[in-house]
């Protein structure tokens, strides 16, 4: 009822202060034309002596003086001077001799009549301490003073009956109107405006006791509960009048408390829904008109504070009272929460669009806050509501209440949002509470019955706030950073599909069509908009989803369907990635991002996220599923590794390349761990050889694309190693083959050895230093790889330490590659395959473990093990001659030969052992003491090597030889002498020692032989 009443008094005080300003802007037009005929015109006015005129100075002056690089100036007549003018300036300026320039001489200028400034209104002084404690503090304590008064006079005259209740009330409306009719008079001297709006105030307090006294204690028939209703909403109506008219918000303020505080007391015990709502939008309505009109705005958010209060305790109230939880019912309180956020959100608009004229825009938006704020509150009430339905069956039952509430809160905040963009957060922190309102109704209510609503209620969700963004964006890009993180909320709508496949016991097939829709949408404004971190975080949800589907499945039951869903959205991906990478490239000019930068940026991070991510879910449905067959698994797999080949030949990124071989691996070395049996080898092998030729033939397709790339000659070099283990693997498990494996290699050498007769048949691109080191990369590949096959065939055909001896052939071969190819990557790897043979053969004392000895002395596994080690390390260190013998510091000849000689003292030791092993031993026996015989054979073999290693250092002039042959002589000399002859006989030490000074003799001979020759050299 404060509404017609607030509208009628504001529409009058409108024409009032029109008719106001229409005679003041007439008295000020009066005004202007009279100042203007006052003012006189230019020609009538003297001249302006601003300086003195004098006749022209004698022309040598003038020549001299003021003669410069100024252009030529026609003298006029002298200016006859008036006779008052003093003599004395006569003499003082002809003695000048610099004049000013001519020009200035002119006729005299009229300076233009400065403009007139409006009159500046003084400001108002700061009210000091005095002057608050003076007047508007002891106003205030005054009419306090004066309300407490009024009550106890009541309460007294209450208790001693001195007045009947009649009367009572009849003196307490007197008191309240005569205060306000006291304040309203006393307005019209603004000197005494505090006090004015003091009895005012007090007297709306009064008169709102004194009207629920009259209903609740005295029970007057003429104050029944609608009309007692009625008479507080006319004071509260009074109330807003007043405080615009006497521009008094403490009024304002009482009124509404005093409006809102009416439907509590007078409270009938019976629930009125459209009563009580209809009397609260009213109050809105009549707070929002006084706030506009003077510009009272945090009453707005005053206002929206009650209703939420009244709300809470009616729903609190009423709510399971009234069982609207129970019928269709439930709509009024639905309405009711989703139309008082709707509302303030349009006086939001409404306050924006009218205070434009009279405000600043950057003010009027900060004003708009307040009931932005107030709506907000709202919502956030009504959200809570929201999930207090999710505890009753009637209402989860039935989507359409439920979701449509939700999505209806959902649309009040956006308007809020667009009405006023600086609450963008609240779109976030909606959608937040949607999704989980969602999550939570699809895990724990969801039924069959209700799946088609909940998959409809996630393209709803998705659409409404990646929709809305897209539209801000569009309509209003000053807000775009505020509304740019609502695209990100398509993506998260796909997680909502995880709810059903929880909540129901199969996972229905409706589910994949939604998460393409809520896809395709992300896509979609990704086109538009051209961000492309939702649609690669679109894949990532979409392929969680799809892996959780996988743990639903049955292990027994088929593929088919699993893989066409995961290749359908890998495809989907794929091309979206694709398009959307072409548009982001034409939006910077068309440059198209190469090698590092393609990997580094989201137009190169999508496609290949989108080709390169199933295979996760590929390894894992390895596991999971019965695949017998791979052919389902890894032809989805090859077309993901074609998808690459191709991102990998438009961006020229050979990484890609070797992410599909990596994967496509893994993939088949999980699924033949897993389920590979013998019964059905050639489908293996087929597939095996057919993604080993993808990929060591897709370079030479693509040759003319990289020419000046390495990495792609080394992926196909790769392959085959990578490929020949699986395909051995398989050859291994055949019983015809155990007999002959050593084919294996030998077949699995053509290949590469093809492929380095191809690269030496093809003409060099170039002849600069890129084109030649491609070129030496592909022949150290391909004749490395070939290499590798071909020293694997004797020890895989004899099984016996053949890792061990193919590694040391092998790395021997890449020293000796490198003497034809000059890569350094052959000599690295060559040197490391070395390194890693004499690490397991040397330092790896279960070596001699791995297979049990044999009853034959020498001839055993021993010396081919130890010996082809010893030889290839001493080949390659040969073929490695200067300068090829360092690498940065590291002399490797010198290593090498290190290590094969340590290789054959460790033979000549094994073999000492093997043969004083006791017969029928499996293993060699280490012991040092205990028999003569071989405790002397260890001392003579330790000093003949010794004197060996001094012959070979004299004969090569190697000092590292020498060094260790006198450093292994000292060991020896005292192990005989400290060890073996405190455990021999007499006669046996006398032949020891005998031998041993032989040898220590021969030794030194051989130094002064060597020292000899040196100075005769010299």
């Amino acid at each position: 009822m404060a509404g017609p009443g607030i509208a009628w008094y504001l529409a009058s005080e409108a024409r009032k202060e029109s008719q106001g300003l229409k005679e003041k802007v007439n008295q000020l037009r009066a005004e202007v034309e009279r100042l203007k005929a006052d003012l006189p015109s230019r020609s009538s006015l003297p001249p302006i002596q601003e300086e003195v005129f004098i006749a022209p100075p004698p022309p040598q002056v003038v020549t001299q003086a003021t003669v410069r690089d100024e252009p030529p100036v026609i003298h006029q007549e002298p200016t006859i001077l008036p006779p008052a003018l003093p003599p004395p300036v006569f003499e003082r300026i002809a003695e000048t001799p610099v004049l000013p320039p001519l020009e200035a001489a002119g006729p005299p200028k009229i300076p233009a009549p400065k403009p007139m400034r409006r009159p500046v209104k003084a400001a108002r002084p700061e009210i000091s301490l005095e002057q608050f404690l003076g007047v508007k503090l002891f106003a205030w304590i005054g009419g306090l003073a004066l309300f407490l008064g009024i009550v106890f006079f009541v309460k007294y005259a209450f208790e001693r009956n001195l007045i009947s209740p009649a009367l009572r009330t009849g003196i307490g409306f007197l008191i309240g109107g005569g205060l306000v009719v006291t304040g309203i008079i006393m307005r019209r001297s603004k000197d005494y405006a505090v006090l004015a709006q003091t009895l005012a105030a007090t007297g709306v307090l009064i008169l709102y006791g004194v009207t629920y006294a009259a209903h609740a204690l005295y029970h007057f028939p003429a104050f029944g509960t609608l009309s007692t209703f009625v008479y507080m909403s006319l004071i509260t109506t009074g109330a807003f009048v007043l405080s615009v008219r006497m521009e008094a918000p403490v009024i304002a303020v009482l009124g509404m408390a005093g409006g809102f505080l009416t439907p509590i007391f007078v409270n009938t015990g019976v629930d009125n829904p459209l009563g009580l709502f209809g009397y609260l939008l009213l109050i809105d309505l009549g707070l929002m008109a006084v706030a506009k009109k003077r510009g009272w705005y945090y009453l707005i958010a005053c206002g929206a504070a009650g209703t939420l209060l009244l709300e809470a305790g009616w729903f609190m109230e009423w709510f399971w009272k009234g069982e609207y939880h129970l019928s269709a019912k439930i709509w009024i309180p639905v309405t009711v929460h989703v139309f008082f956020p709707a509302l303030f959100a349009g006086a939001t608009w409404w306050l924006q669009a009218r205070s434009r004229d009279t405000v600043s825009s950057a003010k009027t938006e900060s004003f708009s806050l307040y009931p932005a704020y107030g709506g907000l509150a709202l919502a956030a009430w009504s959200f809570i509501v929201a999930f207090l339905f999710l505890e009753h069956d009637y209402i989860t039952s039935r989507p359409v209440v439920l979701n449509g509430f939700l999505f209806a809160l959902n649309a009040a905040v956006l308007l809020q949002i667009w009405v006023q963009p600086r609450v963008a957060m609240a779109q976030w922190l909606a959608a937040l509470l949607s999704f989980v309102h969602l999550a939570v109704w699809s895990s724990l209510r969801l039924t069959e019955a209700t799946l088609m609503a909940a998959l409809l209620s996630y393209l709803v969700f998705g659409l409404m706030h990646t929709g809305f963004a897209l539209l801000a964006m569009r309509k209003r890009p000053e807000t775009m950073q505020a509304q740019q993180h609502g695209i990100w909320l398509g993506p998260v709508a796909v997680l909502l599909v995880l709810g059903p496949m929880f909540a129901l016991p199969e996972v229905p097939w409706l589910i994949w069509p939604t998460v393409l829709l809520l896809n395709l949408m992300t896509i979609a404004v990704a086109g538009v908009t051209l961000a492309l971190a939702p649609v690669l975080l679109a894949l990532c949800v979409t392929l969680l989803a799809v892996g959780f589907w996988l743990f639903r499945l049955d292990p027994l039951a088929g593929p088919w369907s699993f893989l066409l869903t995961l290749g359908g959205f890998a495809l989907v991906f794929a091309a979206a990635g694709a398009v959307l990478s072409a548009r982001v490239r034409l939006r910077k000019g068309g440059e198209k991002p190469r090698g590092s930068e393609w990997l580094t940026s989201l137009e190169g991070q999508l496609p290949m996220a989108s080709a390169s991510l199933p295979f996760i879910l590929l390894i894992i449905a390895t596991y999971r599923l019965n695949l017998v067959n791979p052919t389902p698994v890894f032809s989805l797999g090859l077309l993901l590794c074609l998808g690459l080949l191709v991102l990998m030949r438009l961006s020229r990124l050979p990484a890609l390349g070797m992410a599909a071989l990596v994967c496509m691996w893994l993939l088949e070395y999980v699924w033949m761990d897993l389920h590979y049996t013998a019964e059905q080898p050639w489908v293996a092998l087929g597939w095996f050889l057919g993604v080993a030729s993808l990929f060591a033939g897709y370079p030479f397709l693509w040759r003319s694309r990289f020419q000046e790339v390495a990495l792609p000659w080394v992926i196909s070099a790769i392959t085959w190693l990578l490929q020949g283990f699986l395909i051995y693997k398989v050859c291994d498990s055949l019983p015809r083959m155990k007999e002959q494996m050593g084919w294996v290699p030998a077949l699995l050498a053509l290949p590469p050895l093809v492929s380095l007769s191809v690269v030496l048949k093809m003409p060099l691109a170039g002849e600069n230093a890129i084109h030649r080191l491609v070129r030496n990369t592909q022949l150290a590949w391909f004749g490395g790889v070939a290499l590798a096959f071909i020293t694997l065939i004797f020890p895989i055909q004899f099984n016996e330490q053949w890792i061990t001896l193919g590694w040391a052939m092998e790395g021997a071969a890449l020293c000796w590659l490198y003497t034809r190819v000059p890569h350094d990557g052959l000599r690295r790897v060559g040197v490391g395959l070395l390194t890693a043979t004499f690490i397991r053969l040397a330092l790896n004392p279960a070596v001699l473990s791995y297979q049990e000895r044999s009853e034959t002395p020498i001839w055993n596994w021993f010396l081919y093990a130890y010996g082809t080690a010893a030889l290839a390390m001493f080949a390659a260190a040969w073929w490695l001659a200067p300068p090829r013998d360092r690498m940065g510091e590291v002399n490797l000849r010198g290593l090498l030969w290190s290590y094969g000689g340590i290789l054959l003292f460790l033979l000549v030791n094994i073999q000492i052992a093997d043969y004083f092993t006791p017969a029928g031993e499996a293993f060699i026996s280490t012991q040092w003491g205990g028999d003569f015989a071989r405790s002397m054979t260890f001392s003579i073999a330790w000093a003949l090597f010794a004197l060996g290693l001094l012959v070979i250092g004299f004969r090569v002039d190697a000092k590292g030889a020498r060094y260790a042959g006198i450093a292994l002589m000292g060991v020896t000399l005292m192990k005989l002498f400290f060890h073996d002859l405190a455990n021999i006989e007499s006669i046996y030490r006398i032949g020891a020692l005998i031998v041993v000074a032989i040898i220590a003799l021969g030794a030194s001979f051989l130094y002064q032989r060597f020292y000899a020759r040196q100075e005769r050299d010299d």
